[in-house]
């Protein structure tokens, strides 16, 4: 029997993705490349430590460097930890006002054959969907890949410290900084650019954070025909207010939107949200450009990567921060770690 012929996006959407797997020990096999940034959060590089203290040696380490340069990032902190196992990391700069190319950077540095690990945990969602792309892309595609997750314990703000900000917000006010405030520029790199053709609607694909200017400066700069607004839903009761709270947040600009469908999705499990980008895409890319903007949690930016990689009609920006709050107003400590094997994924 002749098997029918297949849009990508229909084989996307019958593979079999891994699912997320916890992690009770942190290992790293010898021979492996691990890609990790110098982030300031508490889990940024915790894995490493772990595997470290469980006794791991002689795997490569690829060590992703922010600029502008800050502290916080503990650069040297990271170099320290590695050198005192005998690894001497390779660091590639990542320019978060210019960030062209940082998937091909990285892989410069890998040889085709390897097994690459990607610790994800001290990422930008930006960065995440980049190497993504460029992993996904490559001939071999995610095969000998594996992305590891750090959750954080506890994810600011609290439910306490939001409704206190909010109660305090007047016109004359300053904007509430969460975790990050502003936008500074609506990144767009080539290698995640696709065409337009002339006329052609923009469908917005866009995921509400606690920093409300990235949707607003993503609506004013693309002036959408459709937006399809995502929220994300935590797996635990204890968070579960944040979608919500994320929601009333951000609903001046959402609510003035005429043409919007409303969506929630799983701000751990990505398996969710690479499904609707790919229903939204079935339904509307004949006819409307989509765009993409990563601004959910990590594992969701992890399905916006996996579904650009694959379909390069895509276009994907991103709303950079203008700055951060201090480090006190972030994540804090761990709760678990996961792996996501690609090892046999191959289209």
């Amino acid at each position: 029997m002749i098997e029918p012929l297949l849009r990508i996006d229909e084989k996307l959407a019958k593979y079999s993705w891994p699912e997320l797997e916890i992690v009770s020990k942190p290992v790293i096999e010898s021979g492996q490349v691990l890609v990790i940034a110098s982030g300031f959060e508490d889990r940024a590089w915790v894995y490493l430590d772990e595997a470290l203290k469980n006794g791991c040696t002689g795997f490569r380490v690829i060590a992703i460097e922010y600029r502008p340069y800050y502290d916080e990032n503990r650069k040297e902190q990271l170099e320290s930890q590695c050198r005192s196992a005998d690894i001497e990391p390779v660091w590639v700069v990542y320019d978060r006002c210019d960030p062209t190319g940082i998937g091909e950077c990285v892989l410069g540095q890998i040889d085709s054959d390897a097994s690459v690990m990607v610790d994800i945990s001290g990422m930008s969602r930006l960065l995440i969907v980049q190497l993504l792309v460029a992993l996904g892309r490559r001939p071999q595609g995610y095969e000998n890949c594996n992305l590891i997750y750090a959750e954080a314990a506890e994810y600011p703000p609290s439910q306490a410290e939001f409704e206190s900000d909010c109660a305090k917000v007047r016109e004359a006010d300053p904007e509430p900084a969460f975790i990050s405030w502003g936008v500074q520029a609506l990144a767009v790199t080539p290698e995640l650019t696709s065409p337009s053709m002339s006329g052609q609607a923009i469908r917005l694909i866009a995921f509400p954070s606690f920093n409300r200017a990235q949707l607003r400066q993503c609506l004013d700069e693309l002036q959408p025909t459709h937006v399809d607004i995502v929220d994300g839903v935590p797996p635990y009761d204890a968070f579960l207010w944040r979608t919500d709270a994320i929601r009333r947040w951000n609903s001046q600009a959402a609510e003035a939107i005429p043409n919007r469908v409303d969506h929630q999705t799983s701000t751990l499990y990505y398996g969710e949200t690479l499904h609707l980008i790919l229903r939204i895409y079935a339904a509307h890319s004949a006819f409307d450009k989509l765009v993409v903007s990563p601004t959910g949690s990590k594992m969701q930016s992890v399905a916006v990567g996996i579904a650009a990689a694959y379909l390069q009609d895509i276009q994907v920006v991103y709303p950079t921060p203008m700055a951060f709050t201090d480090t006190e107003r972030h994540t804090v400590g761990v709760a678990n770690y996961f792996q996501l094997s690609f090892e046999g994924v191959h289209l």
